[in-house]
C-alpha cells in the first residue's frame, strides 16, 4: 500500500468514526432529553422523524467545521490532549452554528436542552472516538505496521 493510500485510509477512518459517533450521539441526546425523566418534558415528546431530518444538516455542519479546524489532515503531529481540545472547540462551534440555524428556521422548534445535551455528548464521545483512532495509529507505528521503508543511496553525509 502506498504512503498516500495509507493517509487516505487514515482520514477516511476519522471521517467514518465522526459520522458514526455524531449520529449515535444525536439519537442518544434525543433519548436522554425526552425519555430519561432527567428533566421534565413540558410540551410533549416531539416525533423522532422531525429530529432525524435535522441530522441531514447536523452531519455536514460538523464535518465542515472539523475540516475547517484541520481535524482531517493526515499525519498531524499533535499530542492527544491537544487533539481533544481542538475537537472540543470544533464541536462547540458546530453546536453554535446549529443553534443559530434552529433560531432562524421556525418550521419546528427544537429543545434548547436537547441542543445543549447534543453539544456535551458530542464533545465527549467524538473526543473518545478520535482518541481511540489515534491510539490505534500509535500502536500500528509501534508495531511497525505503519512505517514506509525508504532506501537512501549516496556517498555524502
Amino acid at each position: 500500500m502506498s504512503p498516500s493510500q495509507k493517509k487516505v485510509d487514515a482520514v477516511t477512518l476519522l471521517v467514518l468514526t465522526d459520522i458514526i459517533t455524531i449520529s449515535l450521539v444525536f439519537y442518544a441526546a434525543y433519548h436522554f432529553r425526552f425519555f430519561t425523566g432527567f428533566l421534565p418534558v413540558l410540551y410533549g415528546v416531539p416525533h423522532i422523524e422531525n429530529y432525524t431530518r435535522v441530522l441531514l444538516i447536523v452531519l455536514p455542519v460538523y464535518l465542515w467545521v472539523f475540516k475547517s479546524y484541520g481535524l482531517y489532515q493526515s499525519r498531524r503531529n499533535i499530542r492527544r490532549i491537544e487533539e481533544i481540545f481542538v475537537v472540543i472547540k470544533a464541536v462547540s462551534i458546530a453546536a453554535l452554528i446549529l443553534t443559530a440555524i434552529t433560531f432562524f428556521y421556525r418550521g419546528l422548534t427544537y429543545s434548547r436542552v436537547y441542543l445543549i445535551t447534543l453539544w456535551i455528548f458530542s464533545a465527549f464521545f467524538v473526543s473518545i472516538g478520535r482518541y481511540l483512532v489515534i491510539q490505534r495509529e500509535y500502536r500500528q507505528r509501534l508495531q511497525k505496521k505503519n512505517i514506509d521503508k525508504v532506501l537512501v543511496i549516496g556517498a555524502d553525509h
